[in-house]
């Protein structure tokens, strides 16, 4: 039987839904309310399931790796996870939900949006029930409130009938879930028929906490780590030494590596097919390797090998367990020790007696410090000594010299107490062989150094003295009262004994002259022709070869250590030879003066064209030749007058770059003939010949104005050239620009021209050689008179 809608509003002082839609409203609240239970309760389910043989492999899986059993806390962390786990999925499922408070306009809502077919008359009706005022001093509003909420609720009343309130919730992931956990309690039920000792085992470690192990089947034994023992050079066969395991623990050097040897017993229930090693380091560096079986072996046993890490290069104290299918060695710990090496060496040596006879240094016996590369002189014996880190047993060494081959030398093993040991090298007195000896060592612990220490002493063989003669002031033509300037340098590496200079006239005996020299070798002396008259006539036309010598104090062979300057051959003339002979080198420097004042014209030529708009001047390299076809040439409207300015500047960067270089070449060439020019006058003095006049004129009017022009004018010439370069390449530059440069050209050019008007002018160089030729011609007819005027006077002694 249906309420009347307008029992709605029964007072003002309370509202009331009708039964008709506060029933579906009830049924769907306690729908939810079950729903969420149940899901809660089938998720726990499903993760308990889960977590149990989730963990019960964990725990198994490792074990069939090779690691050890997981330790009781490892365990009771999964038993704890286990049951916080269940009791997470029952609250976060269901008991937080089910204390959720749906309020009816929720609900209300819930079931409009599964069953549109309502038009929110549901939703409006409740709603408005709880916001329609029952207090109001205007009773035609309250009563208009109610006749619109009592016309809502009439329509959502006549539309329940058709509302499924159990079509309102997805039942779907529910039965997903029930359906998972069916399968996974099926599965369980399999796994506990087909395994029933394996299930009770894992109950026990997991709720029971059992320390009892999982049961092996294969049975190992660690023998130790092998070594390799660093070879010396020339050996072949690879040695290497066991490192067995004390108490579970082996001591090894620091940053060494080594081979893991172990051993499979082929009489247990199996042999297994691989070996694997689970590592952790100081550092907390963990990891895991496998062995490598060994085709062959013993009867009894099995060989694995493990090579490379985590033994490649151990540098922290190593913890590993070794395991191998179903079985896991207790773990065993390798312990590191500093490798044996030297920390300081010494040579003990006595050097030769022609050392101790210098002055240059002090070659008492001494003990010196070895650095790599250490040199010793020629003669010297040497006794090394070292001392290592460390106690040591002993030593292996092998010397070597650099005439022996590496397949003759013996390896000498040598007792040592305590950390300290020497070992006698060499005394060799040939040069350029070096000593090498090579070491290992081996300590207290029985360790055997990583690498072979290895000293290399080169015997350096005493050297001739270095000597270097050089004449000043004089050339290879020279008068027979010339005064030779000497200076030069002697260098020895253990200190020079004598020099002296060795004179040797045509083919005569070489004449010796000592000379004096500084503390630094070095040599300044004059020596005077005239005064060699008696012990050495020098006559014109003779030939006169010179050199310097000197020796050192070397004494372990019969041959003296002597070293020689490069020898200079000077020719003996006649006074009016030689001035022939450098007005020849004069006038060559007037020619060379001639072609530089030639290049500067050419320069200053080239620096006037910068004010051409045009480029009509072929010398430049920029004008078009002539072509005989009159069909090659263009049309200059053709030009683009932008490629047309872009030539134009790139043509006056060019000739600013020319007449830069033809600057610095013409300053090159003015300094070489100022030098010349005071050679020559240099010349005149020291072959005393009377002219000066003569020298007054190269000094004064020659070199001196060519290197004040050299000094003073072309500085500010460079400056202008530089400035004139970067301004052609921006634009045209000014006429001042271009003018100061011309007239710092043209002030060069007037001096250059006063200096080539006081050098010497001859019009035809063939002159010059007519006028040799003659002094030649009269010079062989005074020898030719002589001659006869010599046999006659012979002839007239017998009449």
């Amino acid at each position: 039987m249906r309420s009347d809608p307008m029992s709605l509003v029964e007072s003002k002082s309370s509202l009331q839904l009708p039964e008709e839609l506060l029933s579906p409203l009830h049924k769907l609240r306690s729908l939810i309310h079950r729903y969420v239970m149940v899901q809660g309760l089938v998720v726990a389910s499903i993760f308990a399931i889960a977590a149990f043989w989730i963990f019960a492999w964990c725990d198994y899986l490792p074990i069939k790796l090779g690691a050890n059993e997981s330790p009781r806390v490892a365990r009771g962390v999964m038993l704890t996870i286990f049951v916080m786990g269940i009791l997470h999925f029952w609250f976060r499922m269901g008991l937080s939900k089910r204390w959720v408070h749906w309020t009816d306009s929720t609900l209300a809502l819930l079931i409009e949006r599964r069953f549109p077919f309502l038009e929110s008359s549901l939703s409006t009706t409740v709603q408005g029930a709880h916001r329609l005022p029952l207090k109001s001093d205007d009773p035609e509003l309250v009563q208009l409130n109610a006749s619109m909420l009592a016309g809502s609720c009439q329509v959502a009343v006549s539309k329940m009938d058709q509302v499924e309130v159990d079509r309102v919730i997805d039942w779907r992931p529910l039965r997903t879930q029930t359906f998972g956990l069916v399968v996974l309690t099926l599965a369980s039920l399999i796994g506990i028929v087909l395994q029933p000792t394996w299930t009770a085992h894992w109950s026990k470690r997991f709720f029971g906490l059992s320390d009892q192990p999982w049961p092996r089947s294969v049975r190992l034994v660690i023998e130790g780590i092998e070594l390799d023992i660093p070879s010396f050079t020339g050996e072949t066969e690879r040695q290497r030494y066991l490192r067995k395991f004390v108490n579970q623990e082996a001591t090894l050097s620091k940053g060494r590596g080594g081979i893991l040897k172990v051993l499979a017993d082929r009489q247990a229930p199996r042999v297994p097919e691989f070996c694997s090693v689970a590592y952790r380091s100081e550092d907390g560096t963990g990891g895991r390797a496998n062995l490598r079986r060994l085709p062959n072996g013993s009867k009894e046993w099995e060989p694995f090998v493990l090579e490379g890490p985590p033994l490649e290069s151990v540098d922290q104290t190593l913890q590993f367990s070794v395991a191998a299918e179903d079985l896991k060695l207790p773990r065993h710990s390798i312990r590191l020790v500093e490798s044996p090496i030297i920390t300081s060496v010494e040579l003990q040596v006595e050097y030769p007696s022609y050392l101790q006879q210098t002055t240059k240094g002090t070659y008492l016996p001494e003990k010196l410090e070895y650095r790599n590369g250490q040199r010793i002189p020629q003669g010297t014996g040497v006794v090394l000594i070292a001392k290592s880190n460390k106690p040591l047993l002993k030593v292996d060494y092998v010397l070597s010299t650099g005439s022996e081959s590496a397949t003759s030398r013996t390896v000498v093993s040598q007792e040592v107490d305590g950390d300290r040991f020497e070992i006698p090298i060499l005394k060799v007195n040939t040069p350029n062989h070096s000593a090498a000896i090579e070491l290992r060592l081996w300590d207290s612990d029985g360790l055997c150094a990583d690498r072979i220490a290895q000293y290399v002493i080169a015997v350096v063989a005493d050297e001739s003295p270095r000597v270097d003669l050089t004449l000043s002031g004089i050339g290879t033509a020279v008068t027979p009262n010339a005064t030779i300037p000497l200076s030069g340098q002697i260098r020895d590496d253990h200190g020079s004994k004598t020099g002296w200079i060795e004179l040797i006239l045509n083919e005569s005996p070489a004449k010796l002259i000592p000379v004096q020299y500084d503390s630094e070798g070095n040599v300044a002396a004059r020596l005077e022709l005239s005064e060699l008259s008696e012990s050495l006539p020098i006559q014109v036309n003779s030939t006169l070869a010179m050199t310097m010598a000197a020796d050192d104090h070397f004494n372990l062979g019969e041959v003296r250590h002597v070293g020689r300057a490069a020898p200079i051959q000077l020719a003996v003339v006649t006074p009016d030879a030689l001035l022939i002979l450098l007005e020849k080198r004069e006038l060559s420097m007037r020619a060379r003066l001639e072609q530089v004042i030639g290049e500067m014209t050419q320069m200053r030529e080239l620096i006037q064209k910068l004010r051409e708009s045009e480029p009509t001047d072929s010398s430049d390299g920029q004008a078009t030749s002539e072509n005989s076809s009159s069909d090659t040439k263009a049309p200059n409207d053709n030009v683009d007058p932008a490629s047309k300015a872009d030539a134009q500047g790139r043509l006056r960067q060019l000739r600013t770059q020319q007449s830069s270089m033809q600057a610095q070449k013409s300053e090159g060439e003015l300094r070489g003939i100022a030098s010349e020019i005071g050679q020559i006058a240099a010349e005149l003095v020291n072959n005393k010949i009377d002219s000066k006049d003569r020298r007054d004129r190269l000094e004064s009017k020659v070199r001196l104005p060519i290197q004040s022009v050299v000094e003073t004018s072309f500085p500010p010439l460079h400056e202008e050239l530089k400035l004139l370069e970067s301004l052609s390449s921006k634009g045209t530059p000014s006429l001042d620009q271009v003018s100061g440069t011309l007239n710092g050209v043209d002030a060069i050019l007037v001096k250059l021209n006063e200096v080539l008007k006081n050098m010497i002018d001859i019009q035809d160089f063939n002159e010059l050689i007519d006028m040799v030729r003659d002094l030649m011609d009269d010079q062989q007819k005074l020898l030719d008179a002589t001659k006869k005027e010599q046999k006659k006077q012979v002839i007239d002694l017998f009449k």
